[in-house]
């Protein structure tokens, strides 16, 4: 079977930039929340926080009215969340400045400064304690918000604060995948052979439940933040989610994540493409039971996926053997083949043993039931 070049973790992500992951509040549209299950909804809300044309417009309607009547605090927070976006952190910074100086202890400000000075790589002890002063002052009511919402926020800033005492122990120096793991969930290492479909069981009692929305969250929080789109794209493998997890490492082949050339991330996606095919000519039903049969026990590549498939004689094995999906092309071009017809009457081996369990348990029975004359005659 084929495995992972090295451990996910093992390798600096080579080519990405660090970014930094943390709030980033604004008051101009609807946030929500949890970020939506369905992946194909949350890429609607990622692609939507990655339009440049859009959000310059936003932020040239926010300048306009600075110039006629001046901005409030919501303004200069609603500017740098659009500063932050379009990745000019300096003039984030600069308004967030002005903005704190109007409201120290507004959660929204303190949480936003903290992002742009991390993204600015500088002063990572003072970012640090922005955020634990906005943890310290957490309101309960806040207009626009629910009470829910602050709370779901609140857990979110508390998770990724563990990843900006990783930024203070490395002291500016580049963050590693295995320091951002790390950061954000004590004690995960996506250690061995890569496995579609799930980690280890000990790494997978480490991650918290809701470890999915909190780094959905934290990826509509940063849309430029593209090593942690990676890890997004391991944790939705790890949960068992790996068509959403297929579609995330296949933007890596796409403009403008295509130049990402890092071997790991490289071959954990052929893996989930690969894997993706197979899914996806099964029925739902089918597809889970081939999950449950191989995630847990191995790594699920193509040759031991087609071989489960066969377990379930649901399918034919694919790609590389020679053999073909159901209803894909074969190898080389050509028609798609059909399904493989469902074996109605067992074959003779499966028919020989169960005779042979059936006289065995017959011999036991008897066995039995003289047993018990003998001790009611005596």
């Amino acid at each position: 079977m084929r495995r992972a070049i090295v451990a996910f973790v093992c390798l600096v992500v080579l080519g990405m930039p660090a970014g930094a992951r943390g709030g980033v509040y604004q008051t101009f549209e609807l946030e929500a929340w949890p970020p939506a299950a369905d992946f194909r909804l949350f890429k609607l809300q990622l692609q939507e926080r990655r339009d440049g044309l859009k959000t310059q417009a936003r932020l040239d309607a926010l300048l306009k009215k600075k110039a006629s009547a001046g901005w409030t605090v919501a303004d200069r927070i609603n500017a740098s969340a659009l500063y932050i976006r379009l990745g000019k952190y300096l003039e984030a910074q600069a308004v967030l400045l002005e903005a704190e100086r109007l409201d120290r202890r507004n959660f929204m400000v303190q949480c936003n400064l903290a992002t742009v000075q991390l993204l600015l790589g500088e002063n990572f002890a003072q970012a640090h304690a922005r955020l634990e002063q906005a943890l310290a002052d957490w309101p309960t009511l806040v207009p626009g918000f629910t009470p829910e919402q602050l709370y779901w926020y609140r857990r979110v800033e508390r998770i990724q604060l563990g990843l900006l005492r990783s930024y203070e122990r490395m002291q500016g120096r580049p963050l590693r995948a295995e320091d951002l793991v790390e950061g954000l969930f004590p004690g995960v290492r996506f250690d061995g052979p890569f496995r579609v479909g799930g980690i280890s069981p000990r790494m997978h009692d480490r991650l918290p439940p809701d470890v999915v929305p909190i780094l959905k969250q934290l990826v509509l929080w940063m849309p430029q933040d593209n090593q942690l789109y990676w890890v997004l794209g391991e944790v939705l493998n790890a949960n068992g989610e790996v068509l959403a997890a297929a579609e995330v490492f296949t933007d890596f082949g796409l403009p403008p994540l295509r130049s990402y050339s890092n071997p790991v991330l490289l071959a954990h996606r052929r893996e989930l493409i690969q894997a993706r095919a197979v899914l996806e000519a099964l029925k739902p039903e089918d597809a889970r039971l081939l999950l449950n049969v191989v995630s847990w026990r191995c790594a699920l590549g193509a040759p031991v996926i087609g071989s489960a498939a066969l377990e379930i004689n649901t399918m034919t094995i694919p790609f590389e053997g020679g053999d073909t999906v159901p209803g894909a092309p074969v190898s080389g071009g050509g028609e798609p083949q059909p399904p493989a017809s469902p074996r109605w009457l067992p074959d003779s081996k499966s028919a020989i043993a169960g005779f042979a369990a059936g006289i065995l348990a017959g011999m036991l029975i008897l066995m039995q039931i003289r047993e018990l004359r003998r001790r009611f005659s005596a």
